[in-house]
């Protein structure tokens, strides 16, 4: 084979038609041929494939105690973040100020401030996908200034079985114990036990109803009890068993809107033999609208209606039962400061008439609350 310089020069020549040096055919042709093998070459080994890397060294096989030990681990690990997802804690603080013209509720008024203190502290754990079990300690200090009979200390221990069932349904068990405490009449301090349940529905995604049964024994600490005369009974405390059953619908009404109705019946029976005077049936219908402006802000409007019968309360100058009928009406505004913090201005008017004159009256109250939930 000709050198490449001397192929290139036979080429050229021929391309250009030179004749100086005469281009012999076979010369030409060799050189093309030549040519074309270079070409050949140059393309085959441009699409050759880069050489392949060695292979790496197989892996070792897990012996099956190593196996076993990586298990275990993966499932501790996972069964220590379902235990974190089980549990909670929430709690509440809530500061109250307001003025109130009649807080003793009788018809010559006494108006008084009060301050009132709310702190709470609830426990959640799930004990299974749909049993949950809460346990709840609050505190609800209420002091007046002047209406000093008024001021209560009540420590309440609450705990439940919330059990969600095939939706959309949810059933409940409350048992709350409250210590209630009036330092400044110790007539009226109490022990109360209260059991509560509670089935709750949802439909068509915004609204939902439950129907609910609640039993309050109120036993008093030192008040005793009359029996047939208006004489207290020495060694024999009052004590009152009260059955309220429920029921309450509500959801979502449009944009930003919310309602809700509930209504209460229940029966008071008093272990005071004297006139029955305690013992009463009571029923009580209460709506509330609330809207949400903006995320901040917010209003609440109520109206509650509420007819209690007495047994055997007679009204002095006619001879019959007594029965009162009460009006409440509530006007409020919420501000949230933070996602944790809120401050909200209640205004309400509550007026109650009764066939007995005497127990008509009036009571305005105006206060302003700031919660702190986290």
């Amino acid at each position: 084979m000709k050198p490449l310089g001397s192929i290139l020069k036979v080429l050229i020549a021929a391309a250009l038609g030179w004749t100086a040096s005469p281009v012999v055919a076979s010369d030409r042709d060799e050189a093309i041929a030549q040519t074309v093998q270079l070409a050949q070459a140059t393309e085959d080994a441009e699409r050759k494939e880069p050489p392949e890397r060695a292979a790496a060294p197989a892996a070792r096989a897990l012996t099956p105690e190593e196996i076993v030990a990586a298990i275990k681990v993966r499932a501790q690990r996972e069964l220590a973040r379902r235990r974190a997802r089980r549990w909670s804690v929430s709690h509440l603080w809530t500061w109250t100020l307001a003025n109130e013209s009649n807080p003793a509720l009788i018809k010559s008024r006494l108006s008084a401030k009060y301050m009132e203190e709310y702190i709470s502290a609830t426990f959640a754990y799930k004990l299974t996908p749909k049993l949950n079990w809460q346990l709840g300690y609050s505190m609800d200090a209420l002091h007046y200034d002047e209406y000093t009979d008024g001021s209560t200390l009540t420590n309440s221990v609450t705990t439940k079985l919330i059990w969600r069932l095939a939706k959309p349904y949810r059933a409940e068990v409350h048992y709350t114990f409250d210590d209630s405490d009036y330092p400044y009449d110790d007539g009226a301090s109490t022990f109360d036990q209260k059991v509560h349940l509670r089935l709750r529905q949802s439909f068509l995604k915004k609204y939902y109803h439950y129907v609910g049964w609640t039993y309050l024994r109120k036993q008093y600490k030192d008040k005793q009890k009359r029996e047939t005369t208006a004489d207290r009974v020495a060694g024999k405390r009052r004590r009152d068993d009260r059955h309220t059953g429920m029921h309450e619908i509500g959801g979502q009404v449009g944009e930003g809107n919310r309602l809700k109705l509930k209504q209460e019946f229940y029966y008071n029976d008093s272990n005071e033999g004297y006139l029955d005077y305690n013992d009463a049936q009571d029923y009580k219908v209460k709506a509330t609208f609330l809207r949400d402006w903006t995320k901040q802000w917010s209003t609440t409007s109520a109206f509650t209606y509420e007819l209690k019968r007495y047994e055997a309360r007679n009204v002095s100058d006619r001879g019959v039962a007594q029965q009162d009928y009460t009006k409440t009406y509530e006007l409020g505004a919420t501000y949230k400061i933070t996602d944790q913090v809120d401050l909200a201005y209640t205004w309400k008017y509550k007026q109650n008439d009764s066939n007995d004159t005497g127990q008509a009256y009036q009571d305005v109250t105006n206060s302003l609350a700031l919660t702190a939930s986290f």
